[in-house]
């Protein structure tokens, strides 16, 4: 199946873009928290959930990981599971200055893998059977010897369609950039 992604912040999040988004098919959202805080999205966060409510639809919720974010991994999990949205992703992001190196608020690996594990803490105990978290489902997946749904896992990349608000499709969530646009909706 493919799927439709939308960056949830200010451009789109009031309740009746984001009704019309998932009307016109967009299955999942993208929640960028690399420039602003858990705290500063309240407001979109909870256009989001009402969005949801009203057109009907169960999303697939995208959370950015950056360094800031995986030091708050227990309140960034609960806030994003009161959204009851069956589905979340967690990418780490990781970002280079014009010398190559390693901006600060990057997530470290070390980081990450701490986010990871409180993540699974709250999600077994709390979560199992209730809601996917996709890097456990697709362990899952492939522990169990069945295909994975997810380019990191897979052959080949390119199930995730992502339109972003001007219109532009890419084949990857993890490639919304110049180098990898499609073309454009509009």
């Amino acid at each position: 199946m493919t799927e439709i992604f939308g960056t949830l912040g200010p451009a789109c999040g009031d309740v009746e873009t984001l009704v019309r988004m998932f009307e016109n098919g967009m299955t999942g959202m993208r929640l960028n928290l690399s420039h602003t805080s858990l705290k500063e999205s309240a407001e979109v966060i909870s256009h989001f959930h009402e969005a949801a409510s009203k057109a009907g639809v169960k999303p697939d919720l995208l959370c950015t990981v950056t360094s800031d974010t995986a030091e708050n991994a227990r309140a960034v999990y609960t806030a994003l599971r009161k959204l009851d949205t069956g589905w979340i992703q967690f990418i780490p992001i990781v970002r280079r200055d014009i010398n190559g190196n390693v901006t600060e608020d990057s997530v470290k690996p070390e980081q990450y893998g701490r986010f990871l594990k409180e993540i699974f803490r709250e999600w077994i105990t709390h979560d199992l059977g209730k809601l996917n978290v996709q890097i456990f489902a697709e362990t899952s997946l492939e522990l169990a010897g069945k295909p994975s749904n997810v380019c990191w896992f897979a052959e080949t990349c390119g199930n995730v369609l992502v339109v972003e608000k001007d219109g532009s499709v890419y084949s990857c969530d993890h490639f919304v950039n110049r180098d990898h646009r499609l073309g454009n909706l509009n």
